[in-house]
């Protein structure tokens, strides 16, 4: 398909031009897009060789390694990639990520806030944020974010789900309730959020 074609297109730029950065860190993306993982990881790397201080490289680096669970892996891309970029929001927020899987909840939290710092309207930030102030138990916190980036975007069923989660812990039942009945408003095959509602029944 036409992936194949920009992968054949790419590769043919790079024959031309080995040192050729964008080639190399496209024909990552694109092998990444298909699944080829291994091959997007050695373009990535012929990037960085070419040009060892570009952030981008790094980072898509780390989501190769993302994808592939190498989460240490993952992790020393994006620290590498911050290093060299401070602002560069997309390698702190996708850092903050694998630290979350890792369960490494204050760093994941304070590269979080590091996207926010930028930019205070991220959204996606502002709803990890949420899960996993949740997850330690800072129910005040969390529902704070959560109800910024539901202001930002009011028909997000995963953030309205999360809010609930938030009020739940804060033992508000009936603004959980209004929560959950919201998200599965917008989203009627939300099952968790239709599992948490009837959770709030038998907290009432």
């Amino acid at each position: 398909g036409e992936r194949r074609l920009a992968i054949e297109s790419y590769q043919q730029a790079i024959a031309m031009k080995p040192t050729f950065k964008e080639a190399h860190i496209n024909l990552g993306n694109a092998r990444f897009e298909v699944g080829d993982f291994d091959f997007a990881i050695k373009s990535f790397k012929h990037a960085i060789e070419i040009a060892p201080r570009c952030a981008q490289s790094h980072t898509c680096l780390g989501d190769a390694h993302h994808s592939q669970g190498n989460l240490e892996s993952a992790i020393k891309s994006y620290r590498t990639a911050v290093h060299i970029k401070p602002d560069f929001q997309l390698a702190h927020f996708n850092l903050g990520c694998v630290l979350e899987k890792k369960f490494d909840f204050h760093n994941a939290i304070d590269h979080y806030k590091q996207v926010l710092s930028f930019n205070s309207q991220h959204t996606e930030s502002l709803n990890r944020l949420g899960i996993v102030l949740n997850r330690i138990g800072d129910f005040i916190s969390a529902s704070e974010f959560l109800r910024r980036a539901i202001e930002f975007r009011p028909d997000w069923s995963e953030a309205l789900n999360n809010q609930g989660n938030s009020f739940l812990g804060l033992g508000d039942i009936s603004s959980a309730h209004d929560s959950y009945t919201r998200a599965l408003a917008i989203d009627p095959s939300y099952a968790e959020a239709l599992s948490n509602i009837a959770i709030t029944f038998f907290k009432k």
